[in-house]
C-alpha cells in the first residue's frame, strides 16, 4: 500500500462499519453434534490438564478449589478479553463470559479438590 492508500483504509476504518464475520460459502448445520462432542472433549482435555496440576499441589481444601478458580480466571484473561481489547466485542458480552469461566472452574474446583489428591512420597531427584 502507498501511504495515501494506508490512511485511506486506515479512514475508513476509523468512520465507518467494521467487523469480524465468519462466512461458510456452502452453509453449515447450526448445532452439528459433532460440535458438541469437540466442545466436550476439549473440556474433558482442560480439566485433566488442571487435575495434574492440582496432583502436584498439597494445600488445604480451600486452596485447592481457588487454585481451580484460577484456572477460570486465567482463561477470562488470556482468550476473551483478546476479543474485547480487539475485536470489540461487547463489555457485557466479555463480562458474561468471564462470569462463566470463573464460576464453572469454581464449581469444578470445589468436586476437583475432593476428588484429586496430591501426590504425596513420590520424589523424582537422582540419588
Amino acid at each position: 500500500m502507498t501511504p495515501a492508500q494506508h490512511e485511506a483504509w486506515m479512514e475508513r476504518m476509523r468512520t465507518g462499519p467494521s467487523g469480524i464475520m465468519v462466512v461458510h460459502p456452502q452453509g453449515a448445520e447450526p448445532m452439528p453434534m459433532r460440535g458438541l462432542v469437540y466442545e466436550l472433549v476439549s473440556d474433558i482435555l482442560a480439566a485433566l490438564l488442571v487435575a495434574f496440576g492440582l496432583a502436584h499441589v498439597v494445600a488445604p481444601y480451600g486452596r485447592r478449589v481457588l487454585l481451580v478458580a484460577l484456572a477460570g480466571v486465567f482463561v477470562a484473561l488470556a482468550g476473551s478479553a483478546s476479543y474485547w481489547i480487539w475485536y470489540g466485542y461487547p463489555t457485557a458480552y466479555i463480562g458474561a463470559e468471564a462470569i462463566d469461566h470463573i464460576v464453572g472452574w469454581l464449581l469444578a474446583g470445589l468436586a476437583m479438590a475432593k476428588i484429586v489428591r496430591p501426590i504425596i512420597g513420590h520424589s523424582s531427584h537422582a540419588g
